[in-house]
């Protein structure tokens, strides 16, 4: 099998330790011995900002010159492994010029990218499938483009061979989108590397960062993405200020719309930003609790956190709003639906010993024993293989 994978991100991204379902899926991909090679294309520039975001990351990567087998005005592809190579290029027609000269031509197509339908003109004769991650026509940093990404979501879902996509909430979804109920969408949970969060490495910036917190104060923490349309800023308040005993660590990049400023009476909180992959293991060791203090959505409906995974992996008690994802592990995670109710089970958990016990840690990990980025990627390479046999 050869595959080119429309990616959501870059390969700067990742190989800053920013990573994603598109990554874990790619690097699944890369691992089996059914797959040949991948052609690994970065997120396509679909405005003129993302145009120069695009142009800037290509001056500021140090590694840009490293291991290049094919480059020109518009394109750059270097080799990752013996079997990824990594393009960036301007735009689709490129793509295909480049794909083509490094024989990449009978492919199947993995798109992550919903502002992308150029590729069905490109590549006629492809297998194309879809991975729908979140439903970005309800995401605000995407408003403006709300009709278009409705557009081209009907478009890419009617002439995919498959979409997948989590939970069944997003698949509804994109059948009521697509106009029809559709059998060729299928359900491709998130998943997690187990023994990676089992097996944490001390990071001396993470201990930096706990290093001014009382060792016997519980810790609470959440980490994510910080937005105003994620996160409920009213509950975390509400909770910060009702377990003053306790501190809490909420990382992750914060963009515009958050005001973090209303934190800062605070002295048992900080935003420490964003953390790389490498280090999420050990600042989750760190922590006593987990947290999601989401907002109930449109957006945040289409999702299945990720995070809920890897604090299970990590052997976490967790609370959580009513998000799509923490059913399936009821049994493991406190649901709440009021900030009272929230900061309850905060001091309900900090005050049970027997929550922090070792054979409760065994418990929540193996609650993801099952849910291996392995086991994903095997049922989505399997579902294409039937597809494609067929």
């Amino acid at each position: 099998m050869e595959v080119i994978f429309l990616n959501m991100s870059s390969q700067f991204e990742w190989d800053k330790g920013i990573y994603n379902r598109n990554k874990y899926i790619l690097d699944g991909f890369s691992k089996r011995d059914d797959v040949e090679k991948i052609l690994s294309v970065d997120f396509l520039p679909y405005n003129l900002k993302s145009l120069l975001r695009l142009y800037i990351k290509a001056r500021v990567y140090k590694k840009s010159g490293d291991n290049i087998i094919s480059s020109g005005f518009l394109y750059s592809a270097r080799r990752i492994n013996n079997k990824i190579i990594s393009l960036s290029a301007l735009n689709m027609k490129v793509v295909k010029r480049v794909a083509k000269r490094l024989d990449f031509d009978s492919s199947i197509i993995i798109n992550y990218n919903p502002f992308n339908i150029k590729y069905f003109k490109y590549f006629k004769d492809n297998k194309k499938y879809f991975d729908a991650v979140d439903n970005w026509s309800e995401n605000n940093t995407f408003k403006k483009y709300k009709e278009e990404l409705l557009k081209n979501y009907k478009y890419i879902i009617n002439n995919s061979s498959l979409v997948f996509t989590r939970p069944e909430r997003l698949k509804n979804t994109l059948e009521e989108i697509a106009g029809n109920k559709k059998d060729n969408i299928k359900i491709v949970l998130n998943g997690v590397d187990l023994d990676y969060y089992k097996s944490p490495q001390k990071i001396e910036r993470i201990d930096q960062i706990f290093a001014g917190i009382d060792e016997d104060k519980i810790k609470v923490g959440y980490l994510g993405v910080i937005k105003g349309d994620r996160i409920d800023s009213d509950l975390l308040e509400y909770i910060i200020q009702d377990n003053q005993d306790k501190y809490f660590i909420i990382a992750g990049p914060v963009f515009n719309g958050f005001n973090l400023g209303r934190f800062n009476r605070f002295n048992n909180v900080i935003f420490p930003g964003e953390m790389s992959y490498s280090e999420i293991p050990y600042f989750y060791n760190k922590l006593n609790i987990c947290i999601i203090p989401h907002l109930i959505n449109d957006f945040i409906k289409s999702m299945d956190p990720m995070k809920i995974y890897g604090y299970l992996a990590a052997g976490k008690p967790i609370i959580s709003v009513p998000i799509p994802g923490v059913e399936q592990f009821r049994e493991f995670i406190n649901i709440v639906n009021t900030k009272e109710e929230f900061s309850y089970a905060i001091k309900q958990i900090s005050d049970n010993k027997e929550n922090f016990a070792g054979y409760k840690i065994i418990e929540r990990q193996n609650a993801v024993e099952g849910c291996s980025w392995k086991s994903r990627v095997e049922q989505m390479i399997n579902l294409i293989n039937y597809d494609i046999i067929k």
